[in-house]
């Protein structure tokens, strides 16, 4: 069954099992009501070419201030803020040893506590707990706003990938890859920088984020474009190593 959990886990991020990223129902897809003044006049943000310009858009990360300063009370004191004290089993991420919880930790990737009261937590709450300095929180409500056609929600998910949530990557890359308002070559490319990065669990189960297989030529454009975002990312980085091998098997 772990052999299967990685395959299952980007299933469920591409095609929004946990209830917050995007719903479609025969090819349509459901922007939730309260948003749609915020949705740009461009179906989806661009930031896949292979020069400056590429991520210009898309990476003005410091314009989007992380909303911990506020710091209110946290609505989930009694959740587990870390793995520290969490077992292996049942991590909905994948962990195999103590040092891949604390590279999972250090990524970003809710732990299992988080997971499961995050995903059914209602929109008020998830922004309190972001308020209160819970990054994942936060990312898990960029997610949930750009699957309601926030598309400035993508900026809030650059900046976390910024500093360091490859949780934030994979989220923005399961839109872009499963949704109809997305981009399947830049699903791939943003998966590609999440591996890049150090995630090589991704590459065995890549393939369940696409509604469909990629052509030969749709992967050698993500490709360039990963190699594009990569180099973005890293120079704009905020974290002291930007390339964070998973210590898998160890």
């Amino acid at each position: 069954m772990r052999k299967l959990a990685p395959l299952l886990i980007l299933i469920l991020l591409a095609c929004a099992g946990a209830a917050f990223f995007f719903a479609e129902e025969q090819g349509v897809p459901k922007v939730a009501e309260g948003n749609t003044e915020l949705l740009p006049e461009k179906e989806s943000p661009d930031f896949s070419g292979t020069d400056d310009e590429g991520l210009e858009r898309a990476s003005t990360l410091g314009d989007v201030a992380f909303a911990g300063g506020a710091n209110p009370s946290h609505p989930f004191p009694a959740v587990a803020k870390s793995r520290d004290r969490l077992s292996l089993d049942g991590d909905p991420f994948i962990a195999e040893s103590k040092e891949e919880q604390r590279w999972l930790d250090r990524n970003g990737y809710p732990n299992s506590e988080q997971w499961t009261t995050y995903s059914s937590a209602p929109d008020h709450l998830l922004k309190q707990a972001a308020d209160a300095g819970d990054r994942v929180a936060y990312v898990m409500l960029a997610g949930r706003s750009l699957a309601k056609g926030d598309k400035g929600a993508v900026d809030n998910l650059l900046q976390e990938a910024r500093s360091g949530s490859n949780f934030a990557i994979m989220t923005l890359a399961s839109y872009m890859g499963g949704s109809q308002e997305g981009d399947i070559e830049l699903g791939y490319a943003l998966s590609r920088v999440a591996e890049m990065r150090g995630d090589y669990r991704i590459a065995v189960a890549r393939e369940g984020m696409f509604p469909r297989a990629l052509t030969q030529e749709q992967r050698l454009k993500g490709e360039a474009k990963a190699l594009s975002i990569f180099a973005k990312l890293r120079d704009e980085s905020r974290v002291a190593t930007f390339v964070d091998p998973r210590p898998i098997g160890k």
